[in-house]
Formats: structure tokens, sequence, C-alpha cells
């Protein structure tokens, strides 16, 4: 086994880990940005229904 192709093989394996190490990154951060969405839009649904409530108990009043 000569330097060069030593060196390719450590190349080649530092890259299959990096690679591992981005797909696990972006997993993470894509999961990370669902949790905070859902939180988001569970505050947004909540805001929309009290408002349609309002509207229902303005227009009984009428």
């Amino acid at each position: 086994m000569t330097a060069s192709t030593h060196f390719s093989f450590g190349l080649f394996a530092s890259l299959t880990f990096l690679f591992y190490i981005a797909f696990f990154g972006l997993v993470i951060y894509f999961m990370i940005s669902a949790i905070i969405f859902f939180k988001r839009k569970t505050r947004n649904d909540e805001a929309l229904i009290n408002k349609i409530d309002e509207l229902i108990r303005f227009n009984r009043k009428e």
C-alpha cells in the first residue's frame, strides 16, 4: 500500500463521516423546525378559534 493509496482511503473515510454528520445535522434541523412550526401553528389556531367565538357572540347579540 503506497502513501497515496493510504491518503485516498483516509480522505474517502473522512468524507463519508462528514456526509453522515451533515445528514444527521439536517435531520435534527428539520425536526426542530417542525416542532417550532407546530407550536406556532397551535398558537395561531387558538387565536383563530377565539376570534371566531367572539364573532359568534357578537352575531348572537344583534
